[in-house]
């Protein structure tokens, strides 16, 4: 179902992200990073949600995995606002090592995958 609604949405690159609020949205088809992200939703909110610290936990993460249980460590990275794809890498070590989440190995990268 998702490759079809990726299909008729004209998505053809990942990653892609469908921000939408209200009758409002829009499709971008390209990495963006955190601030990227406050000026889209700050526009297609008029100003009405603002950007929210998110605390590194585990807790937060499983909050995120809950949310979306198909993720890239790039997702993941920009979601907590690490510097580095390592230190995302390393942020979900805890939860590979329980076997929480897995990685779903993909062309060039790969995806987080959450096992609940």
């Amino acid at each position: 179902m998702d490759l079809q609604f990726a299909q008729r949405l004209g998505i053809r690159t990942l990653p892609a992200y469908l921000i939408a609020y209200g009758e409002e949205g829009a499709l971008f088809q390209k990495l963006l990073g955190y601030s990227a992200f406050v000026v889209i939703i700050a526009k297609l909110t008029n100003g009405e949600i603002k950007p929210q610290n998110v605390e590194k936990n585990i807790e937060n993460l499983r909050k995120l995995l809950k949310k979306h249980p198909l993720i890239s460590p790039i997702e993941i990275r920009e979601a907590f606002d690490f510097d580095t794809l390592d230190k995302a890498i390393n942020f979900i070590a805890p939860l590979l090592e329980s076997k929480e989440i897995k990685i779903i190995e993909a062309k060039n990268n790969f995806f987080i995958k959450s096992n609940r």
